[in-house]
């Protein structure tokens, strides 16, 4: 559950389900965050943005849940990457988590 401030983050395939929280990711003072096919399920506040400023950036892409966007778009990772699809985050996190 990032509070960015001053940097760029890269937060995808991530699953939030911890509806006690004030929000998922929070949009600080000149952060520049690329939210890409994340879940939020039955969450408070995906995004929050009390925080931010005019140079705070947040784009999100192709996130079930959340579709907050301020500030322009997000930064390009300068690495590959391929995300997985918002219909296979849940399972593949919840296969993955916990003890085992």
């Amino acid at each position: 559950m990032p509070r960015v401030r001053f940097g760029q983050v890269h937060v995808f395939n991530s699953l939030y389900t911890a509806g006690g929280d004030s929000a998922c990711i929070e949009v600080g003072v000149s952060c520049n965050i690329r939210s890409e096919n994340n879940v939020f399920q039955g969450v408070s506040a995906a995004v929050d943005s009390s925080h931010s400023n005019g140079a705070s950036i947040i784009q999100s892409i192709g996130n079930q849940g959340s579709r907050t966007n301020m500030g322009g778009a997000a930064f390009t990772p300068p690495y590959g990457y391929t995300p997985d699809t918002t219909a296979s985050v849940a399972a593949a996190v919840m296969a993955a988590a916990g003890p085992k």
